[in-house]
């Protein structure tokens, strides 16, 4: 009878051992989460998405954080400012034709458009697209 209830007391207690080795970390964007997710397993880092959210084996935390940081310098380093309409309307029918992600901030003059790039290499094709763009 005690096996059984040690068995039994294992069983509840096992799911949380392995919870309790693993990280879940939540960005302030699908697109954000997507593109480190492309680069964890490009490099096959040891990771699952659970509710938007990327878990991880805690051992790997400064592996991660890297990571993070090496995916942002080229996420968001795509950006302009788009100084008409007509250029603005142009871009942002690329960009929604492409499904690439973006952000703009209005202001009275001219706009501030950020193009969220998911992996190093769409950063560089993101940025000769918009220079053509631009200068057409």
């Amino acid at each position: 009878m005690k096996s059984i209830y040690l068995l039994l007391l294992l069983f509840i207690v096992s799911p949380c051992i392995a919870v309790a080795g693993e990280v879940c970390v939540s960005h302030n964007s699908k697109s954000l989460t997507e593109a480190i997710a492309l680069k964890l397993s490009e490099i096959n880092f040891s990771y699952n998405l659970k509710n938007n959210k990327i878990c991880y084996p805690k051992s790997n935390q400064q592996k991660y954080r890297q990571i993070v940081s090496e995916v942002e310098k080229y996420y968001r380093s795509v950006a302009t400012i788009l100084s008409t309409d007509k250029i603005k309307d142009k871009v942002i029918a690329w960009l929604k034709n492409t499904n690439t992600p973006y952000h703009i901030q209005p202001s009275k003059n001219h706009s501030f458009l950020v193009v969220y790039s998911l992996t190093e290499e769409k950063a560089s094709e993101n940025a000769i697209k918009l220079n053509e763009l631009l200068h057409e």
